[in-house]
Parts: C-alpha cells; structure tokens; sequence
C-alpha cells in the first residue's frame, strides 16, 4: 500500500496517451539505476530495474582522470558530452592544488563508451521480452543521467527506434526541460 514503483512514475509524467497506446518504454536512467517500462495498448506489459547507471559513469570518470567522485559527477554534468569535441581544452581547477587541464576527448572517450553499455544493457534485457520486442515503437528517456548532450542520438542508433528525452510540456513551469524531477513530478500526479 506504501510503494509505487518510480519507473511508472517517471513514465506517467512523461508519455501521452498515443504513446501508452503505440508502444513506448521509458527508461529512467537515475545515479544508482535504471528503471525500464514499457507500455502497450495502453497497459504495462514489462518492467525491470537494473543497477547500472549515472554513478558507473561517474566512477569511470573519477578513476580514468585520478579525481574524486565528486569533482568527476561536476565534471560529467558540465562537460559531458556524448559527441566528440575538436581538441577542446578543460581546466580542471577544483582546489587550488590541484590544477590540470584535459582534453575534451578524453572525457569523451571516458563518457561514450558507459553509455554504449547502459543502453546496449538494457536493450539486451528488453528484447529478451517478445511481447516487448515487438511492441516498441517509441523510446523515452529521463532521469538525471539522460541530460547528457547527444544521448538522443546514441539511444536512435542503438534502439533503431525514435527516441525523446522527458520533457514537461508547460513552458513556464520550473520543470520544464528537466528530466531529472520525472519521477517526482509522476508521484505528484
């Protein structure tokens, strides 16, 4: 009685009633996991959770540039990118002993390839569903790790399917264009 599962919550703020009916999953890649549901004919005909999400990107980037997590999920959410730049410098000046500069791909290099596997990971376990197979049309993404730019285009390639990021429709809300309250904002609803 005192639970409701945060993936649907997160796909009632987002998805449309022709998207509950075509055939849509929405995946809620958050910190510590992601959460995969998908609806059909206006039903939910599959459902999963798994523990790979935007910390296991942000442990990547802490271990593959010698930072602390903090400073690597700061550096994710300012510099990520899941396109490469053109020799683009950052300046890493978190504290004042420790000053460096990288370069844009490296962070790049460190990025693309966790999120290859989370999408590559979770479309293995989707598939592995028949009825969800065949009933995807559509692919939604939210949560904080999906504001990273260029992962519309990665989920398109890897899903072979239209892919959004969540987005409230109302301009003039505080939420709009911010995924990341998905979740709280269908708990509200």
């Amino acid at each position: 009685k005192n639970f409701f599962d945060s993936g649907v919550a997160a796909s009632l703020s987002n998805l449309n009633s022709n998207e509950m009916k075509q055939g849509t999953v929405c995946i809620d890649i958050g910190y510590f996991s992601s959460k995969i549901i998908v609806f059909l004919e206006n039903k939910i005909i599959f459902a999963d959770n798994l523990t790979i999400a935007g910390k296991d990107v942000t442990k990547d980037i802490s271990k593959g540039l010698d930072i602390s997590e903090e400073n690597a999920e700061t550096l994710k959410i300012i510099h990520g990118s899941l396109n490469s730049s053109y020799n683009e410098n950052i300046n890493l000046n978190f504290d004042s002993s420790n000053k460096r500069k990288i370069n844009k791909n490296l962070l790049h290099g460190i990025i693309k390839p966790r999120y290859e596997e989370i999408l590559e990971i979770i479309r293995d376990n989707l598939f592995d569903d028949l009825n969800a197979r065949i009933g995807i049309n559509n692919i939604l993404i939210t949560g904080g790790a999906s504001k990273i730019f260029g992962l519309e285009n990665l989920c398109s390639h890897i899903f072979n399917r239209r892919c959004r990021i969540g987005n409230v429709n109302n301009l003039n809300s505080f939420f709009y264009n911010k995924p990341e309250f998905s979740t709280l904002l269908g708990l509200v609803e």
